[in-house]
């Protein structure tokens, strides 16, 4: 397609904006509000790419980069996801012709990109299905796995439900939980930092960054905060974000000693039912990749959706740097 042509939007966040108001698929993870406090909480800078025609934008993306060891990079912000390219095409243009303009607007991306850039990793968003550009010019590309839960009809999800989690959450119901709107933050990052305690590996962030995180997120007016407690001993919290008509599971904790109540079971079906007179559409898991977590997160009978991990090396040996910095990083999550 001619005159497609790719601009760097700089401080336009109104013309971005309402580029993403127009897409159903676009999420809070793409928005200024959220590349504003990644800048805040991580000093990881952003920029919005658009591709237009006409003055009409066709296609965008908002990428975080930093510089490492002096090197331009784009690095995936902790516990954000979803930050690839999104599309708004003609809808009743013919499939054929908006593939040849995906690909067309994929290959200038990943030109633009290798050329500023000599690493780069993000992950695309849900229904981005068609990776072949990325693969032709030899990225790496692994599917990532998500569970997405429609919330529009509350019988629909206690049907969706196992059995299995049927019956935890009616045996927590005779304990008489009382669910509240908590927003201790400390409080939520104490129980997240035992959960991950339990399996010998520290979280992701510091204490004190997670807290700021999480305090700046409220202060934004994008996360809810909740726990269930029994007896008035807390027993699981969840931070929530919400953007537009979906709610992201963002992050969790449970406290050891009341594990058996299956009190985290309940606030989730709790969360679903208060969501969904809040008239919210859809409630993302935020990934399914761990056994265990998936194992535990598809007993609520979400939809699983497939979403892309992209990486680009400039040089096998940035790929070798890069391998050696994840092994320690790994190796210093790892207790014991």
């Amino acid at each position: 397609m001619k005159n497609i042509k790719l601009e760097k939007l700089s401080g336009n966040t109104n013309e971005w904006e309402q580029f993403l108001s127009q897409i159903d698929n676009s999420t809070l993870f793409n928005s200024s509000l959220w590349g504003k406090i990644i800048n805040q909480i991580f000093n990881i800078s952003n920029e919005v790419i658009i591709f237009h025609n006409n003055g009409i934008i066709l296609a965008g993306a908002i990428i975080y980069y930093k510089k490492r060891y002096f090197i331009k990079t784009i690095t995936k912000p902790p516990l954000t996801l979803y930050n690839g390219l999104l599309f708004n095409l003609p809808e009743n243009q013919k499939n054929q012709k908006n593939i040849e303009i995906k690909h067309e607007i994929s290959n200038n991306f990943i030109n633009y990109l290798s050329k500023e850039y000599k690493f780069i990793n993000f992950t695309t968003t849900i229904d981005f299905f068609d990776t072949r550009p990325f693969l032709w010019n030899k990225w790496i590309v692994l599917p990532q796995y998500t569970y997405i839960l429609n919330l529009e009809d509350e019988k629909n999800i206690w049907n969706g439900f196992s059995s299995s989690l049927r019956r935890k959450i009616n045996n927590c119901l005779s304990y008489s939980p009382v669910i509240s709107k908590n927003d201790n933050v400390e409080k939520l990052i104490d129980l997240h930092f035992e959960s991950y305690s339990r399996n010998k590996i520290k979280p992701i962030l510091d204490y004190d960054t997670f807290t700021n995180f999480v305090k700046l997120a409220l202060e934004n007016n994008i996360c809810d905060i909740y726990s269930i407690s029994i007896d008035n001993e807390i027993h699981s919290m969840r931070a929530l974000l919400k953007w537009k008509d979906i709610i992201y599971d963002w992050i969790a904790g449970t406290a050891t000693k009341y594990r058996n109540y299956n009190s985290t079971h309940l606030l989730l079906w709790e969360l679903f039912k208060k969501y969904s007179n809040d008239n919210k559409r859809l409630f993302d898991f935020m990934g399914a990749n761990t056994k265990s977590i998936s194992d535990f997160k598809r007993l609520f009978g979400g939809e699983l959706k497939e979403y892309y991990d992209l990486k680009y090396y400039s040089s096998n040996l940035f790929k070798s740097v890069e391998k050696i910095s994840n092994f320690i990083k790994i190796r210093s999550r790892l207790k014991g």
